[in-house]
């Protein structure tokens, strides 16, 4: 699946907020999702990083996979990621008690 999404139009903006949804990710959170996926990939659940480090939609590190139990293979599929996301953005409000979006350089 390979999607280029860099000016997106309103339906693609209801397909990334139905790959959220799925993944997880409540209502009241999905426009701060939306907006840390604009800065980190452009809307391309394909984006890698220049240096090669930050995967998908949410530009993340292999190691979150890991920590979510997510099959890193899959990096580029939408939900896959957006469920990572999900549960790296949990971990830092619950597990290290910290503001939300700490592993990301792009805040909403």
């Amino acid at each position: 699946m390979h999607y280029q999404l860099n000016h997106p139009k309103p339906s693609d903006l209801d397909l990334i907020h139905g790959w959220l949804t799925v993944a997880g990710w409540p209502e009241e959170l999905i426009p701060q999702a939306l907006a840390v996926i604009k800065c980190e990939s452009t809307y391309n659940p394909n984006a890698v990083s220049p240096n090669r480090l930050y995967y998908g939609l949410f530009g993340l590190d292999k190691m979150w996979f890991r920590y979510a139990g997510e099959d890193f293979d899959k990096w580029a599929d939408p939900v896959i990621n957006a469920r990572v996301a999900y549960k790296t953005y949990l971990y830092d409000i619950i597990e290290k008690n910290q503001a939300p979006w700490t592993q990301w350089g792009c805040k909403p």
